[in-house]
């Protein structure tokens, strides 16, 4: 029994290594992407597409596979990896020049591109994505992908808690945070805690339940997430910090009763000015609330469906501030 657990151990220890696609880069490295370009929301995508070396010239090359423990490796996620590695090269194009969507042999979506930086801004002006690669059309596919990766790690949590205990099930539905023990009792939602009525839930490929951003500033992509804790019956927002060893995850939020989960939600508010709960008219406004902020860095917008609204926003030197946006 002892060996059947270790070896057990060791499959929940791989996906905790490989629970993201894998990316290859070829002809430069993550340090060589610059945040100062970020964002650019007009990268193009497209597949197969031929351009002259006049026109466009290749800076760089990705890859994105299947470590064999993958399950964030949506479309989505894929393509806006490619998206963001294109902005940091000062590219503008991502040609797709081998894709494949999930089946039988993975459930990830895999896919080779160029990164290419137009010489000709006249010339880039007359280019669009492929009409395949609409957010509309990518969030479709890829909400196929989360829910078939979601099931996936439920069955081996399940698996792993009847030999190990439920404190190892944890780590396998959770393997980004497997090594914090402050988050060691908490677990990533199951299709079950979500109700009936989550319908909403699939204009987002991650079903609201995770955001990833540089949340801090720090050049790192951040990770926040939406877990339940059985044995306090609650609901916790966490968001797991690469940059800091010392405190990988910090709990911004702790909602008693964990059936509000149905209606909890969580995506990226992105770098702008917004006008606060107040400023909106919800109420007064009291003493130290301002009527608008502006935020620098993406925030994390903590919401209820049909309900209430709070960013929390990187106070610029080891937490989170929370804003309350709309009641």
């Amino acid at each position: 029994m002892q060996k059947i657990a270790l070896g057990l151990l060791f499959v929940l220890i791989s996906s905790v290594l490989g629970c993201y696609s894998s990316i290859t880069r070829t002809g430069y490295t993550k340090n060589d992407l610059r945040t100062d370009l970020s964002p650019c929301p007009d990268i193009i995508i497209k597949k197969n597409a031929s351009f002259l070396e006049d026109e466009a010239t290749v800076v760089g090359k990705i890859k994105a596979g299947d470590t064999g423990f993958s399950f964030v490796c949506s479309e989505k996620y894929v393509l806006g990896t490619f998206r963001n590695d294109a902005c940091g090269l000062g590219a503008d194009i991502v040609n797709i020049t081998m894709e494949k969507q999930p089946d039988f042999w993975s459930t990830c979506y895999r896919a080779k591109a160029d990164l290419l930086r137009c010489n000709d801004k006249k010339f880039l002006a007359q280019i669009k994505s492929d009409p395949q690669y609409t957010p509309e059309l990518i969030n479709e596919r890829s909400i196929k992908t989360t829910v078939l990766n979601a099931v996936g790690v439920g069955l081996a949590g399940g698996v792993a808690a009847g030999a190990l205990g439920a404190g190892v099930a944890v780590a396998m539905a959770s393997p980004a945070i497997f090594a914090d023990q402050s988050v060691s009792e908490w677990r990533v939602p199951a299709m079950a805690d979500l109700g009936d009525d989550s319908e909403w839930r699939k204009e987002n490929a991650e079903l609201y339940l995770t955001a990833r951003a540089d949340f801090n500033g720090d050049g790192v992509e951040e990770t926040a997430r939406l877990l339940i804790n059985d044995k306090e019956n609650k609901v916790g927002l966490f968001v797991t910090l690469e940059s800091d060893k010392k405190r990988p995850s910090l709990l911004l939020e702790s909602i008693n009763d964990k059936k509000v989960m149905q209606n909890m939600a969580i995506r990226v508010a992105p770098a702008d000015r917004y006008k606060t709960a107040c400023g909106k008219g919800y109420r007064p406004c009291k003493t130290d609330e301002p009527l608008e902020i502006q935020i620098n860095y993406p925030a994390i917008d903590l919401f209820q469906y049909k309900s209430g609204s709070s960013f929390f926003i990187w106070n610029g030197k080891d937490n989170f501030t929370r804003v309350r946006m709309s009641d």
